[in-house]
């Protein structure tokens, strides 16, 4: 989870996300009893190009 927190971050300074929120079971474990959990949702924003269109190229790996 902290890689893919710190790759969120990387986009994020990058200027891929706008913003991002992280959601679901992990998200709940601030709040309450931590339970076992294998994935992470994240909720993000995407900063659309400047003809409207959001690129998703940036996500693609070669």
């Amino acid at each position: 989870m902290k890689e893919t927190l710190q790759v969120l971050l990387q986009l994020r300074s990058e200027g891929v996300l706008a913003r991002f929120a992280v959601g679901g079971a992990i998200a709940a474990s601030f709040y309450i009893e931590a339970v076992a959990t294998e994935d992470l949702d994240i909720f993000a924003f995407l900063r659309p190009s400047p003809g409207g269109l959001v690129v998703m190229h940036r996500f693609m790996s070669a």
